[in-house]
């Protein structure tokens, strides 16, 4: 998990002082480098989530279309993640070969960088190439209440990976052999027996070819445990080696990769509940576009109509909220926003004659069409009634005359403009 081999320079708790000054020095580049790239990628954070990214979708949707949304999808994601290369590639080229340089670390060449670049870059194609299309998928398949099936899906994911990033993948990045020291390996097995540790194999990797670092991990389910030791750690004591596996083995025993994942879970659940809330909610978020012009229809809630309807209010109170919710339903289809002036005279005036049966046949038509739609209303309305076909005739001359882009017909009001 970190560089052991400064703690055991001469012995257990004795560091000499050259080494700690060197640590010091090491440390202190490191923290200032490492605050300089957090701040760069704060602000472009800032930048790629307000500007790049909403741009980047337009491009991906222009070039595939609307309705191609794995395509659209997997291009936009491939052209974010190369406009965040110009960031992270001159930061990790500095880590490497500046920092960890200066102090001896460094280990990779630039061939050696250009070829892990390339395999993780397929690699993420791969799996993001499979993967993507599927959590849409399900996204859509199962609507709302997506987020249990998603979730599900996503923690079915990190099982499968924790076998098959050791088995499958940093084989492609390192070279994993059996511990060739005979002496170590019986040492290990008898302390991993000792705290019954369900050790399974023991693996020695070539991490020197990289860096000077020194690590040591477990992997794998239930009781099929294995241990990885950097062969950066095998100049060391075998006892120095032991103390160094007591540390990992005390995350085993105290549980803390079983904790890692259980909050993991509990956040990614929440985070996909959320999603879901927001994605089928019915009701405008108060920066939506939509909210000022639908507040006075949502003023009123659907209970407040229903006892209206009901005899709670009296007759014109009844009929003044039905004609408000009238108004606005025809506003927003036909989208466009009402001005106060023509909201209080199509209230006094132009509709006011309608009945109550025949506003709520009208409000009742155009939430179908919009619930049978599944998309923003088109701006059109059909009339059946005859009444209300001829006062909406009158009404559909008003808006004409003050909006040019609106045009009316037989169908009733279109908007013109694209």
């Amino acid at each position: 998990m970190s560089d052991w081999s400064l703690t055991f320079a001469r012995g257990p708790g004795v560091v000499e002082e050259a080494k700690f000054l060197e640590s010091q020095a090491y440390q202190k580049d490191k923290r200032v480098f490492g605050f300089v790239k957090d701040w760069v990628s704060f602000i472009y954070d800032k930048v790629q989530l307000f500007l790049i990214t909403p741009l980047l979708w337009h491009y991906a949707v222009g070039v595939f279309g609307e309705e191609a949304e794995y395509s659209c999808t997997l291009f936009w994601l491939f052209l974010l993640q190369w406009v965040e290369k110009p960031i992270s590639i001159p930061f990790s080229l500095y880590s490497n070969f500046v920092v960890e340089e200066k102090h001896g670390f460094n280990k990779m060449t630039v061939k050696l960088f250009i070829t892990d670049l390339i395999k993780s870059e397929i690699l993420t194609y791969i799996f993001g190439g499979l993967l993507v299309p599927m959590l849409i998928w399900i996204v859509r398949y199962f609507g709302a209440g997506f987020y249990l099936y998603l979730w599900g899906f996503v923690q079915f994911l990190i099982m499968a990976f924790m076998w098959i990033y050791p088995n499958f993948i940093q084989p492609l990045f390192n070279e994993f052999r059996q511990l060739q020291d005979a002496s170590l390996k019986e040492k290990i097995e008898a302390l991993a027996a000792e705290v019954s540790f369900p050790l399974t194999k023991l693996f020695e990797i070539d991490g020197s070819k990289r860096s000077g670092h020194s690590n040591a991990y477990f992997f794998g389910f239930w009781k099929y445990k294995r241990i990885v030791l950097y062969d950066t750690l095998l100049h060391l004591k075998h006892d120095d080696i032991l103390a160094i596996l007591c540390h990992e083995l005390g995350h085993w025993k105290f549980g803390h990769t079983l904790m890692n994942l259980v909050i993991s879970s509990a956040h990614t659940f929440v985070l996909f509940w959320l999603f879901d809330l927001v994605m089928y909610s019915e009701d405008p978020l108060p920066f939506s576009p939509s909210y000022t012009r639908m507040e006075d229809v949502h003023s009123i809630s659907q209970q407040s109509i229903y006892n209206a309807i009901c005899g709670t209010s009296t007759a014109a109170e009844c009929k003044q909220k039905h004609i408000r919710i009238l108004i606005f339903v025809i506003a927003e289809a036909a989208h466009f926003s009402l001005i106060a002036d023509l909201v209080e005279d199509l209230m006094n005036g132009i509709i006011s004659s309608l009945s109550l049966t025949q506003m709520d046949e009208l409000i009742h038509s155009y939430g179908a069409l919009r619930k049978a739609s599944g998309k923003r209303h088109t701006g059109q309305l059909v009339i059946e009634t005859e009444d209300v076909q001829r006062h909406m005739a009158e009404f559909h001359r008003e808006l004409c005359e003050s909006f040019p882009h609106l045009e009316t017909g037989d169908e009733g009001v279109k908007e013109t403009r694209v």
